[in-house]
């Protein structure tokens, strides 16, 4: 109705107030749905959003750049992002042990209990979980703490499987979007039907025949008008192995 409409606009004016250091996203949901979210929500509350970033390089610039230029920047901002996510888990677990309640059917255990199946692993304990998380995060970060000068993976495996498991909204992205992030994607798409389908094949292959036949090269043909990844012969051995095209699927008349 109008009131609302007058009501909307005058909070968006607010929302876009130059000095502001914050930004406020009004997101639609159905009724339903709405009486589904906590009270404090319902009467205006806020949900804060915890932006948290990892990044590591993997062609041949970040090559270079660990030979003879700097990685400096990269280490730097995944270890105050590091922070962050600590400060997260540490609420988290917090509101966790507090609430004596976990919803596990929804969580994944990728690190916890990999011996197991998914549906066993619905039965632990909150503290098992939360002794588990304590050592995943410990990983990440050490992970970050000693990696100087290298393509180390698992800062992105690590921290993706760690935010997921906490049942974390994200993304991978690169520059581009098509190529690396391509390669990315697969690669965690494998990894989850390693740990939680049944995959018996090795998770290299797998993600091969994702990089061969799935819609990442509809992505690509999307963007560039061709069905191939934007690495050169050069490039693509320039990839740490787990994320480099299969043979044939890259141009170097691609633009990155």
């Amino acid at each position: 109705n109008n009131n609302n409409n007058n009501n909307n606009n005058n909070n968006n004016n607010n929302f876009l107030n130059t000095n502001s250091t914050k930004y406020v996203i009004e997101i639609a949901v159905t009724n339903k749905v709405f009486t589904l979210l906590p009270l404090t929500v319902r009467e205006g509350g806020l949900i804060r959003v915890w932006a948290i970033m990892f990044t590591q390089g993997i062609n041949e610039q970040q090559t270079l750049a660990n030979a003879i230029g700097s990685t400096e920047l990269q280490e730097k901002i995944n270890a105050e992002n590091f922070q962050i996510l600590q400060q997260f888990y540490n609420l988290w677990k917090k509101w966790i042990l507090q609430a004596n309640q976990i919803q596990s059917q929804n969580l994944f255990f990728t690190n916890c209990f990999q011996s197991q199946s998914q549906s066993q692993s619905q039965f632990h304990s909150i503290t098992e979980i939360i002794n588990c998380f304590d050592i995943q995060i410990q990983k990440i970060e050490q992970l970050i703490k000693h990696s100087r000068r290298e393509k180390n993976i698992e800062i992105l495996t690590q921290s993706a499987d760690f935010c997921r498991e906490l049942n974390a909204g994200r993304l991978t992205c690169c520059k581009s979007a098509k190529d690396r992030t391509a390669m990315s994607i697969t690669l965690e798409e494998a990894r989850i039907l390693k740990d939680f389908h049944g995959l018996e094949d090795n998770i290299v292959d797998a993600a091969n025949v994702l990089r061969l036949n799935g819609v990442r090269r509809d992505n690509a043909l999307k963007n560039t008008g061709k069905e191939k990844y934007a690495f050169n012969s050069l490039q693509r051995l320039m990839l740490p192995e787990q994320l480099r095209a299969p043979k044939g699927t890259g141009s170097s008349s691609i633009p990155t």
